[in-house]
C-alpha cells in the first residue's frame, strides 16, 4: 500500500479527536472529593431552641442538607460520566492513530 501525506491522512480521516482525557480525570477526582464532602452531611439538630425563628433555621438546614444530598449524587453522576467519555476519548484517540500510521506509515505527530 502507498503511504500519504500528513495533510492527505487528516484530510481523509479527519483531525485528531480533540480533548483533554487527564483533565477530564482530574476533575472527575474534584467532583467526587466534593460530592463525598457533600455527602458526608448528617442530619443537624438544634436542641433547646424553641421560637419562630428556631423553627425556620431548622427548616432551612434540614433543607440545606437535602440539597446537598441531591448535588452530592450529580456530583457523582457527573464524575462517572467524564470517566466514561475520558475512555472513549483514549479509546478513540487509539482508533485514530492507527489509521493515521497505517496510511502514513509513521507514528502521529
Amino acid at each position: 500500500m502507498e503511504t500519504m501525506s500528513h495533510a492527505e491522512a487528516v484530510a481523509g480521516i479527519g483531525a485528531r479527536p480533540p480533548g483533554d482525557p487527564e483533565g477530564m480525570r482530574r476533575l472527575a477526582d474534584d467532583l467526587r472529593r466534593i460530592a463525598r464532602e457533600l455527602g458526608s452531611v448528617q442530619r443537624i439538630r438544634i436542641e433547646h431552641w424553641d421560637s419562630g425563628r428556631a423553627r425556620e433555621a431548622k427548616a432551612r438546614i434540614a433543607g440545606a442538607a437535602r440539597t446537598a444530598s441531591d448535588v452530592s449524587h450529580d456530583l457523582g453522576r457527573a464524575a462517572r460520566l467524564l470517566d466514561q467519555e475520558a475512555a472513549e476519548l483514549v479509546a478513540a484517540r487509539g482508533r485514530w492513530a492507527r489509521r493515521y500510521t497505517d496510511l502514513t506509515g509513521e507514528a502521529p505527530p
